[in-house]
């Protein structure tokens, strides 16, 4: 029930050790970790796609590396040029390494893998909006003659966009082609929030303990963390009929994240509730019309306690109703 508008949300990440330096490291990725490329807000970007065709930037994060209909392939550029892959993750999180599926599939015969390619993450934005890409240590490689290479981060990169930055293809090959690229950060628990108390300018928090949690930390949209001692937290100071992001995260004793949960809620309006609430039932769709409420900029309509629409004036038509079933509805003004 979200009607946040351009607010991204953010993970809390402390350092984390993720594994040991360098290009190779045994049993990568540890059980812990997941490939958070194929997450659903994920995507994906590239520096050019080969012609008319369907190998885009999307094909190399969609779970499939056996495939040579799932894969990202650039333009054709002669002399050979640096291409490069973008995966923008929505969030910040600490990315351990990458798992990199490169080259040519045919009938399990592979061909022409990525030679030489490091790995870029964004350490913010600059003046003008653009990512500030910055190489991560250890995450270059060079001569690669394999077409499933690993690279662990080290101490982790905590960074909501990575970039595959690849300069040397195979031979003559002036194409890279990926099939799939696979970026681990490790696992948290996660924490279900309970949300009770909601006003016009708070709420109250409370969540279960996590197992060997030292303490908590409490976030809501961009404000700084609060440290909670307990598994309990009172939300105020915020405007009424706002929707805001809220975040927990807990931590052990050295400071490492063991679990996370998030949620939204929305506080209670302070505008007037819109008065005269009519229905008018049809076989097909539901009209409702109600009194305005001064100062509102627009209203929120909520079916069965889940938001149906949102609308600046006064009326609105539910089409999206079951012929003799009976539906609660709710106005809310903002």
């Amino acid at each position: 029930m979200s009607d946040r508008k351009g607010v991204l949300p953010i993970v809390l990440i402390l350092a984390l050790l993720c594994a040991s330096v360098g290009v190779y490291a045994a049993d990568f990725p540890p059980s812990e970790f997941r490939n958070i490329c194929r997450l659903p807000e994920v995507t994906a970007s590239a520096s050019s796609v080969m012609a008319n065709t369907a190998y885009t930037a999307e094909k190399a994060i969609d779970g499939t590396s056996d495939s040579n209909a799932s894969r990202w392939i650039s333009a054709v550029t002669s002399p050979v040029s640096a291409q490069w892959l973008t995966v923008d993750f929505k969030e910040s999180y600490l990315l351990c390494g990458a798992r990199l599926y490169s080259g040519y599939y045919d009938n399990a015969n592979l061909s022409s893998p990525a030679v030489t390619f490091r790995y870029q993450y964004s350490a913010g934005l600059d003046g003008g909006g653009k990512d500030i890409w910055t190489d991560i240590p250890n995450a270059s490689v060079t001569n690669n003659a394999e077409f499933v290479r690993d690279v662990v981060f080290g101490e982790g990169i905590v960074s909501d966009k990575i970039r595959l930055y690849v300069t040397g293809y195979t031979g003559t090959d002036s194409q890279v082609r990926i099939r799939e690229l696979e970026v681990f950060a490790p696992l948290a628990r996660q924490i279900p929030l309970a949300v009770s108390n909601v006003t016009t300018t708070g709420f109250d928090l409370s969540w279960d303990a996590v197992e060997d949690a030292a303490g908590y930390e409490v976030s809501v949209d961009d404000a700084a963390a609060v440290a909670v001692a307990n598994h309990a937290y009172t939300v105020s100071g915020l405007n009424g009929g706002v929707t805001y992001s809220v975040k927990v995260a807990a931590l052990d004793a050295g400071g490492e994240i063991l679990g996370q949960g998030k949620t939204t809620v929305t506080t209670v309006s302070d505008l007037a509730a819109p008065g005269n609430l009519t229905a008018t039932p049809s076989d097909t769709s539901v009209s409702l019309s109600w009194s305005a409420s001064a100062g509102a900029a627009e209203y929120l309509v909520f079916r069965d306690g889940a938001e149906a629409g949102t609308v600046a004036g006064t009326s609105y038509t539910d089409a999206a109703v079951i012929p003799q079933k009976t539906y609660a509805y709710q106005v809310r003004a903002r």
